[in-house]
């Protein structure tokens, strides 16, 4: 093999790795509502806002692995029980068709499921 083709190789390698890589930090979320929609993507706001009877905690998406109706579990293993609280801006979710910023009641919520 000349060096033109192993340095062809490599760059191809690289690229390959580059885009898993890429496909891999997508950390796509999951929204159910109780009315049957569910919304695909990736939820934009950095934090999320839980209502405990302990005060409010602000949760990093990042670290959230699931939410459903009064149960928050992050990903270090710990658990809140609390109501999500939709602030003003809403949550806004990047999906295939487009950026939306969602408003609706925390009680309209089934669940949502972190990927990643």
């Amino acid at each position: 093999m000349d060096q033109r083709t192993r340095w062809l190789l490599t760059v191809i390698t690289m690229i390959g790795v580059i885009v898993v890589a890429g496909s891999l930090a997508f950390a796509e979320q999951v929204l159910n509502f109780k009315d049957g929609t569910v919304i695909k993507g990736e939820i934009q706001n950095e934090t999320l806002t839980v209502q405990t009877s302990f005060g409010k905690l602000t949760p990093s998406v990042d670290k959230i692995i699931f939410i459903s109706e009064g149960n928050v579990e992050l990903r270090d293993g710990s658990k809140i029980m609390g109501e999500l609280v939709m602030d003003k801006e809403g949550l806004v979710v990047k999906t295939k068709y487009g950026v939306w910023t969602l408003h609706f009641k925390a009680e309209d919520l089934q669940m949502i499921t972190f990927s990643k």
